[in-house]
């Protein structure tokens, strides 16, 4: 009896044939990367590849779509928490920082997309970016009434907080030397939304992601505290 045809394209294989795909796209761009190297990579044909995915297009299309949908799952379960303002915008800026570190060759995928301005890009970005994007305003917007301003820009923060952090993790060798040894783009959330750098809730460092970013506490968590620490 003969065995079955193996599937060259297993579930695994594809999760290790897309990871490489993000390399090579972060690497050398779309234009760049060949999928002669990235089915090398993980021990498959060309032919392979372009039977599961048809074209380097949707190979790319595959990797930015997943992409979102993993760090939309992270920042939606971040953001179903119960707790204060502050504590929801440290876990929401949490898991997006931890999911760049653990996907930093997606950083730069992305990075890439929106700043060489492709066609082919613009209708993927829009279509995973913009609902993201809304998702997280109108939840912020909503949460941090009685607490920042009715007239703050609360999506030009979060676009301000995230490609800062995109770029930080896109910098490779020379992100020590540009932004220094710690990253503090959850001392930039903290300022912009909540004027303070510092923690303002004594069980936010508790938060899954949070304990790296969390820094030595005022005496007091008002802005008031932080105020008359300063000036002891």
């Amino acid at each position: 009896m003969a065995r079955p045809r193996k599937n060259p394209m297993q579930p695994a294989t594809v999760d290790r044939l897309l990871r490489a795909a993000g390399a090579a796209f972060a690497r050398f761009g779309f234009g760049g990367a060949r999928l002669e190297d990235i089915a090398s990579a993980v021990g498959i044909t060309r032919p392979s590849l372009l039977y599961h995915f048809g074209s380097k297009a949707k190979l790319y299309d595959e990797v930015v779509k997943r992409a979102f949908v993993t760090l939309s799952a992270e920042v939606d379960a971040a953001g179903q928490t119960d707790g204060t303002f502050a504590e929801l915008l440290d876990r929401l800026v949490g898991a997006y920082l931890g999911y760049l570190k653990e996907h930093p060759q997606l950083a730069a995928v992305l990075l890439r997309a929106m700043l060489e301005g492709d066609p082919k890009d613009t209708g993927l970005l829009i279509n995973e970016i913009v609902p993201l994007l809304t998702r997280v305003e109108e939840l912020l917007a909503k949460k941090g009434k009685g607490v920042i301003a009715p007239d703050f820009p609360v999506r030009a923060a979060i676009l301000q907080i995230a490609t800062a952090a995109l770029i930080q993790c896109s910098a490779g060798q020379i992100r020590a030397m540009v932004w220094g040894a710690s990253d503090q783009t959850m001392e930039l959330a903290r300022a912009l939304f909540l004027g303070s750098p510092k923690p303002q809730d004594e069980d936010v460092c508790q938060a899954p992601n949070m304990a790296p970013h969390c820094s030595e506490r005022p005496t007091k968590g008002t802005n008031d505290g932080i105020q008359q620490n300063r000036r002891q």
